[in-house]
């Protein structure tokens, strides 16, 4: 693992959820995100992300993410929870752990709740 990935997993594991706020990207950076990775906070790709979506002042107020769905049966997507990711390098970095992303809710679970 390299000396970056070490250094955001650290970080990520002392952060709290009330501490983090959302980040602000440019519409350039928001647009290079798409299709780029998402991690767990242990650095295991977990997905990639599909949209980004910001307010007028630059702030992300949304990110989604596909990834598979359990035993491979195709893909979902799922809205990440604000304040518990970052965006480092390009990558989004959940600050969750790798057994609770699977149980992130999908868009389809959302609308029916």
């Amino acid at each position: 693992m390299n000396l970056f990935k070490s250094i955001a997993i650290v970080f990520l594991l002392f952060a709290t959820p009330a501490s983090a706020q959302p980040p602000m990207l440019e519409e350039t950076d928001a647009a290079e995100l798409i299709g780029g990775a998402v991690q767990s906070a242990e650095g295991i790709e977990v997905g990639e992300v599909s949209a980004v979506t910001m307010n007028e002042d630059g702030e992300v107020t949304e990110i989604r993410m596909n990834m598979e769905q359990s035993l491979g049966m195709g893909e979902r997507t799922a809205i990440l929870p604000r304040g518990r990711y970052l965006v480092l390098r390009g990558t989004v970095v959940l600050q969750l752990p790798f057994e609770n992303i699977r149980q992130l809710p999908a868009i389809e679970d959302r609308a029916r709740l």
